[in-house]
């Protein structure tokens, strides 16, 4: 051994193990395969290499057993709820978004003028023909008193009129006779004649000036009536614009009134429903005010187009009974009985999924349970959710009718089945009682396939 290699060897053996890997390319070649040897034989590295030959072992052995059962078996079950498919009858609703509609009026002045006076407010109930408000009427006063003189002096002079015909008749009937016994000469009797005729234009001219006269006394006193403003049906006041003493012009709203009378109700329905919805057909409308309790109706009116925004039709119905509780403009819910289905397959409506596969194609299905053959560890009650088409034929409430292959008494998955696949392991926690066989509460919504 040289010098040289007896200083690197001395080295190696002061170095701390950080700095090995710098001094280590001092020792020779055949010195530093003698060193990885002996790392190999270490019992460490032994360790290691049985850990990772059991790993393989197991492995190759859960692949050989029975591939995808094994697995499925071990995959950890869902906890689902079920329920029980029924058969029964179920009566298929429409359910519309309406609004309350009622006759309502802005009572305004005819005439211009000072409001004088408004007796009722806000709420106040209001009989036809009540006095709503009152317009000054001091210069239309003094005007039909004015016009009432004129109408007096004219019927005056049509009385002297018609006293002074009378007169020129009776001058004229004897002048005729006189003018036959030639008595009478011909100037004479035209002088005569022409009298008459002149009497009689003049109670032609008086007549027309007492029809002008009265005219004018009779649009003065209906603009006198005008001043006072007069209820046009029995309701309720629903707004108060303009306060006493404000200058009111024709036209210009002084109340709002709301007519007390069974109110409509206006709804869109779908141009697929139009087919069942005709006038005479009974309806039920709630609303936020009133809760639950239903108030029936009659549908009086369609419209006679369908838009072309949203293909609906407006249709207008009557409610047979109010009550102050409903008021124009509230928010409906309207609920029409479409049709019966008879004897059909019943289901909560939360088992039935809509599913659309790769080709754009939409159906409709249930998850039912399915008996598992390898339940997991400590799963005994697992079984499988199966992915079955069914045909919707309609849905009322929380119920569903369907048409499929499976058979009464089979459950069908209501909570937590959205997102499940075709055989994956779940756990029925929880089993509802069979549907109810037909669907007659208030509270049901319904919508037709």
């Amino acid at each position: 051994m040289t010098p040289e290699t007896g200083l690197a060897r001395a080295s190696i053996d002061h170095e701390s193990p950080d700095s090995e890997t710098h001094t280590v390319s001092s020792e020779p070649v055949g010195n530093r395969g003698t060193k990885s040897k002996s790392r190999l034989r270490s019992p460490w590295m032994w360790i290691l290499a049985a850990v990772v030959a059991l790993l393989l072992f197991q492995l190759t052995r859960g692949s050989e057993g029975g591939g995808g059962a094994s697995f499925q078996g071990a995959e950890r079950a869902i906890a689902v709820r079920a329920a029980v498919i029924s058969r029964g009858d179920l009566e298929i609703h429409g359910s519309y978004a309406g609004e309350l509609v009622g006759e309502v009026s802005d009572i305004a002045s005819k005439v211009s003028g000072i409001l004088e006076s408004v007796p009722v407010r806000i709420g106040d109930r209001v009989s036809r023909g009540q006095v709503l408000a009152v317009v000054d009427d001091v210069e239309l006063a003094s005007q039909h008193r004015e016009s009432q003189s004129q109408v007096n002096v004219a019927e005056a002079n049509l009385e002297r009129a018609r006293a002074e015909l009378e007169s020129a008749t009776a001058e004229e009937r004897r002048a005729a006779d006189l003018f036959q016994e030639e008595l009478l000469s011909d100037q004479e009797y035209e002088r005569i004649s022409a009298q008459l005729a002149t009497a009689k234009a003049n109670v032609a001219a008086n007549e027309a000036q007492v029809a002008q006269s009265q005219a004018r006394l009779s649009l003065l006193q209906r603009q006198l009536d005008d001043t006072r403003v007069l209820a046009p049906f029995d309701g309720t006041v629903a707004s108060r614009y303009l306060d006493r003493g404000a200058l009111v012009q024709p036209g210009v709203a002084i109340l709002r009134v709301v007519e007390q009378a069974p109110l409509l109700v206006q709804f869109r329905v779908p141009e697929r429903d139009l087919g069942i919805i005709s006038p005479g057909i009974g309806f039920e409308v709630t609303t936020k005010a009133t809760g639950d309790s239903p108030f029936n109706g009659t549908v009086r009116r369609i419209s006679g187009e369908v838009t072309r925004s949203d293909r609906t039709a407006l249709v207008e119905g009557e409610l047979t009974a109010t009550t102050p509780l409903l008021r124009p403009g509230m928010y409906a819910d309207v609920r029409v009985a479409l049709r019966e289905l008879d004897d059909v397959q019943l289901v909560p409506g939360t088992a039935v999924l809509d599913r659309v596969d790769a080709a754009g194609r939409q159906s409709f299905g249930v998850f039912v349970s399915e008996p598992s053959q390898q339940p997991a560890e400590g799963e005994s009650n697992a079984s499988l959710a199966r992915w079955t088409e069914v045909e919707l034929l309609g849905a009322s409430g929380s119920i569903s009718a369907i048409r499929s292959t499976l058979a009464e008494g089979q459950l069908v998955l209501t909570l937590g089945h959205a997102e499940l696949l075709d055989g994956t392991p779940i756990r029925v926690v929880q089993t509802e009682g069979a549907a109810p066989p037909t669907s007659t509460s208030p509270s049901a919504t319904g919508a037709t396939s």
